[in-house]
C-alpha cells in the first residue's frame, strides 16, 4: 500500500520557505504568488518540462518505428534540449536568482548542481512528481523489498545473503558462472550485475572482455557524490514545530557553492525526512523516526575517523531546524560513504 505525499517536499532557504504541492498547476501558482513578475516564465518553463517528459516517455517507440523525417518533428524539444543543462534552460525563462534556486531545490536527487545537471533528466523527474504524485510505502520501503523477495521466491528464485561474488567467469565471450568468495560456483547462462560498473568490469569480469574504446570512456568518468545519512529516533513533540515529510534546508541560494561544499566534506545543507508523520506504524506513540541526509564525496575524508564528528554536525544542523531534537534523541545511527559501499 502506498500513501500519497502532498506536498512532496518543502524548501527552506532561511528567509524563504515554500511547500511544493504535487500538482503542476498548484506548484506553478505557489511560485507565481511569491514571484508575480516571473509568472509567465514559470508557466512557460513548466510547459517545456512537460513536453520533454512526454516526448521522453515515447522516444524509444518513435526511434524504432518513425521515419527519419518524422523523428525530428515528434521529438523536437527532446532533441533540441538533449545536451543542455538545467542552468542553461531556466536562465532563459526565469530572471530572479532566488527563484532559479528554488526551482532547482531537488538537485541532490540527481547528484549534480544546475550548471552540470541534464535538463532532460530534471524535467522528467519534476513532471513525475507534479503529474503522477509522490508516494511512501506503508510500513517503510522494506515492505517493498519484501514484496520483491516474495515474488522471486514464489516463482522458484532463491535469495542468498552474505554471499559475496568474487568472480564472473567468461569463456568464448559468454558468461557461464559466478564464483563466491567461499569458492562456491553457481552456473548461470545469464547474469545480471547490480553493482557499480567499475567493480563489475575490473574486479569481477575482467577488462580484457571489453572494447578498448569503451574502457577509455569509462576511465574518463568521474565518480558521483555519495551520501551521509543519520537515522534518529526521537520523542520530540514535532506537532508544535509544524514539520514536513521531507524538507531541504539550505544556508545559501547558491547551489554551485552547495555542491562544492559537499565535494569538500563541508556541511551547508541537509534534507530532513520524517516518514512517521505519514505512517504512525513506524514508531511507538509519542515518538518519531527521522533521516538526515546530505551529499558528500567518498574521498573527502577518512570516514572511519570522521564519521562521528560529521554525524554530530548534522545533528546540530537539524537541531537548529527542529529545536530540542538533540535533547530528545532516543537513538542515533549514522551511515557514511563507507557504510553505503558495504551495503
Amino acid at each position: 500500500e502506498f500513501i500519497q505525499v502532498n506536498p512532496f517536499a518543502y524548501a527552506d532557504y532561511t528567509d524563504i520557505q515554500l511547500a511544493m504541492p504535487t500538482s503542476l498547476e498548484a506548484f506553478q501558482e505557489s511560485l507565481a504568488i511569491r514571484f508575480p513578475d516571473q509568472r509567465q516564465g514559470i508557466i512557460d518553463l513548466l510547459a517545456l518540462c512537460k513536453k520533454i517528459a512526454i516526448q521522453a516517455s515515447y522516444a524509444d517507440s518513435i526511434m524504432a518505428n518513425a521515419s527519419t523525417q518524422e523523428i525530428p518533428i515528434k521529438l523536437a524539444e527532446l532533441i533540441k534540449f538533449r545536451h543542455t543543462t538545467l542552468a542553461e534552460v531556466f536562465s532563459q525563462f526565469i530572471e530572479v536568482p532566488q527563484l532559479q534556486s528554488i526551482f532547482a531545490t531537488h538537485w541532490p536527487y540527481l547528484g549534480l548542481p544546475p550548471s552540470k545537471l541534464s535538463f532532460v533528466y530534471w524535467a522528467v523527474m519534476m513532471i513525475s512528481y507534479l503529474e503522477d504524485g509522490a508516494y511512501y510505502c506503508r510500513g517503510g520501503f522494506q515492505k517493498l523489498a519484501e514484496a520483491l523477495v516474495n515474488g522471486l521466491t514464489k516463482h522458484g528464485g532463491t535469495i542468498r545473503f552474505k554471499s559475496q561474488v568474487q568472480n564472473i567467469k567468461v569463456s568464448d565471450n559468454q558468461v557461464h558462472c559466478v564464483i563466491l568468495s567461499n569458492g562456491e560456483l553457481i552456473a548461470a547462462p545469464t547474469i545480471i550485475v547490480n553493482s557499480d560498473v567499475r567493480s563489475a568490469i575490473f574486479q569481477m569480469i575482467g577488462a580484457e572482455y571489453f572494447p578498448k574504446r569503451y574502457l577509455a570512456r569509462l576511465n574518463k568518468m568521474q565518480t558521483s557524490l555519495s551520501i551521509f545519512v543519520v537515522y534518529i529516533a526521537t520523542d520530540l513533540n514535532l506537532q508544535t514545530i509544524e514539520p514536513h515529510h521531507e524538507a531541504f534546508h539550505y544556508t545559501s541560494f547558491d547551489h554551485e557553492s552547495n555542491y562544492l561544499d559537499s565535494k569538500q566534506g563541508k556541511l551547508s545543507w541537509i534534507s530532513i525526512t520524517i516518514p512517521s508523520l505519514l505512517d504512525n506504524s513506524l514508531a511507538p506513540k509519542g515518538t518519531h523516526i527521522l533521516m538526515l541526509t546530505t551529499l558528500v564525496d567518498y574521498q573527502a575524508a577518512d570516514w572511519v575517523t570522521a564519521k562521528r564528528d560529521f554525524a554530530e554536525q548534522m545533528l546540530d544542523f537539524a537541531d537548529h531546524k527542529l529545536p530540542g531534537l538533540k535533547q530528545h534523541t532516543l537513538l542515533i545511527e549514522a551511515g557514511s560513504p563507507l557504510t553505503l559501499e558495504r551495503y
